[in-house]
């Protein structure tokens, strides 16, 4: 991340830090149409996955 940094990349939140015990279904659904919003009127997207996972892991 130390790269990314360098060229101007900026954390701007962290899901692992972010995750509360108390957290409801609604209050799962109202953050997921957040996010989605956000992701929206990104220019990019940067999506990582496990390794050797792809987009087909679980099915």
């Amino acid at each position: 991340m130390k790269g990314l940094k360098e060229v101007g990349w900026i954390h701007t939140y962290n899901w692992v830090e972010e995750i509360f015990e108390k957290e409801t279904m609604e209050d799962t659904s109202r953050f997921s149409e957040l996010g989605r919003k956000v992701i929206l009127k990104l220019d990019i997207v940067i999506i990582l996955l496990l390794a050797g996972c792809g987009t087909l892991c679980g099915v």
